[in-house]
C-alpha cells in the first residue's frame, strides 16, 4: 500500500464511541476525511450520527452509524459485531463516550 498524504488513514478501520456530539464528532470526522472507514457510535442522536456518516461519505470514505450504550456490554458486543461484519476488523478504537 502506498502512502497518500491527502488520505493518511486510507485502508484503516476506526471506531469512535460518543461520536454524535462534541469531541467525538470531530474525531470521527477527522478519521473519515483522512480516509479511514469509520464507525460513528451514538446512544441517542441518530440524526446527528447519520449527518456525520454522510459528511464522511462526501469526503470519499466509508462510514456507518452504530447505536450502542457503551455502559451495556451486550450493546457493545453487538456494535463490535456490526462493525466487524461491515469492515472486517478494527484498527483504531477511540473510547470517547462520557457522562455529561
Amino acid at each position: 500500500m502506498t502512502f497518500d498524504a491527502h488520505f493518511p488513514f486510507r485502508g484503516q478501520k476506526a471506531l469512535v464511541t460518543g461520536a454524535s456530539s462534541g469531541i467525538g464528532t470531530a474525531i470521527a470526522t477527522a478519521f473519515g476525511t483522512a480516509g479511514a472507514a469509520t464507525g460513528v457510535n451514538y446512544r441517542s442522536n441518530p440524526e446527528e450520527a447519520e449527518r456525520i456518516v454522510e459528511a464522511i461519505y462526501d469526503a470519499g470514505s466509508e462510514a456507518m452509524a452504530l447505536k450502542a450504550d457503551v455502559a451495556s456490554e451486550d450493546e457493545v458486543r453487538t456494535m463490535f459485531d456490526a462493525f466487524g461484519d461491515a469492515f472486517g476488523r478494527i484498527d483504531i478504537l477511540v473510547a470517547n463516550s462520557g457522562i455529561q
